[in-house]
């Protein structure tokens, strides 16, 4: 039973480097100008290719092609179809591993994990955020859940740093899979790959990859941020005898999530379960756009419970958001909703000050 659930998007993996949705492919284009892309260069030039031929939909319908969420819809929705802009059908369907490809290198190629000493720290304000979480469960506001729209392991890593085990609830259970805080990656992550055989999902286990690798930290230069190249280790997993996947799973943030159902459905009902039995409910960095049915049925369906939903904080600096988000609450709830304008880090201390959480001192 979660009585607090942490709701993160992409606004939250921002101070860290991270790009928004509207400016993620920007972001990937100027990457790949700047050669830092490797292997994935290919896969960049066919996505940014195929973004630019989006461009004569507007003769006769408006597509955002700067939004990755839209032009990865379209992308979705063209492989079905089998026609996009210009494109001839094999590159479109090499479409969807493209654009997999582009995510995770971009976001390994922005997100700033930063050494000091000889140890990296995660990338802001995600240390802070962790001390936040395992506070709250020495509180009255024990019983931490997280939900993440995010493929960043940056919090991943943070949890990692200080010791703290993950439960990405990967199987249906009624028990705890582990003893570790109950993370819901509902759109996939950048450390999961599929089973070829079963199509079970396996993460990959960040002590068991740091094990293995060495940020060889004593040639760090301490003026640079450090890069998490996490996906070149993705190819050594196995299950069931045999090699997974050698790909991040990745499910489009796009309104074709059906056939993903059968391979991370546990995790979204994970998700639900935990809403319905929240007291409070954070929401830090996820703008609720107008085109997320997803997130709307999800809160909407899940959050039905026995349990009293006393507060839910949105953290964001957009004030429009609020707006959003007074329209997706019942009226009942709405006498606990706060919204504070301001980007992650500045909005820690409102939110141990509303759920009443003493700082450890460490």
């Amino acid at each position: 039973m979660a009585r607090t659930v942490f709701v993160l998007g992409a606004g939250a993996s921002r101070e860290g480097g991270a790009p928004l949705m509207n400016d993620f492919l920007d972001v990937a284009e100027e990457l790949l100008h700047q050669k830092r892309v490797g292997n994935a260069a290919e896969h960049f030039e066919l996505v940014l290719r195929a973004r630019d031929s989006l461009q004569a939909v507007h003769s006769k319908a408006i597509l955002n092609v700067r939004n990755l969420e839209s032009v990865f819809g379209a992308f979705e929705m063209g492989r079905m179809l089998r026609r996009c802009g210009s494109l001839d059908v094999k590159d479109i369907e090499k479409l969807r591993t493209a654009m997999r490809a582009v995510i995770t290198t971009t976001l390994e190629q922005s997100l700033d994990f930063r050494p000091q000493e000889r140890r990296v720290l995660p990338p802001r304000p995600y240390d802070e955020f962790v001390g936040l979480v395992t506070d709250a469960q020495q509180s009255a506001a024990a019983d931490v859940e997280v939900i993440s729209f995010n493929y960043d392991v940056a919090l991943d890593y943070a949890f990692h740093f200080s010791s703290v085990p993950l439960d990405y609830g990967l199987q249906d259970s009624d028990a705890p899979q582990t003893k570790g805080i109950p993370y819901a990656k509902l759109h996939g992550s950048g450390n999961w790959v599929l089973c070829q055989h079963c199509s079970s999902v396996q993460p990959l286990n960040l002590g068991a990859f740091f094990t293995r690798s060495n940020w060889q930290l004593a040639m760090v230069d301490k003026a640079k941020p450090v890069r998490l190249n996490i996906e070149q280790a993705l190819g050594g997993l196995k299950h069931c005898d045999q090699p997974c996947t050698a790909e991040a799973l990745i499910v489009p943030p796009t309104w074709n999530k059906a056939e993903y159902g059968n391979v991370i459905a546990s995790v979204w009902r994970r998700a639900a379960k935990e809403m319905s039995e929240a007291e409070n409910i954070v929401v830090i960095g996820y703008s609720l756009p107008p085109t997320d049915q997803f997130f709307q049925y999800l809160f909407g369906l899940g959050c039905v419970g026995p349990r009293l939903l006393r507060r839910f904080l949105v953290c964001d600096p957009d004030a429009a958001v609020e707006g959003r988000f007074r329209e997706l609450l019942a009226p009942a709830v709405t006498d606990g909703f706060e919204h504070f304008r301001g980007v992650f880090s500045a909005c820690l201390g409102n939110i141990r000050d509303r759920l009443r959480i003493p700082a450890s001192g460490r």
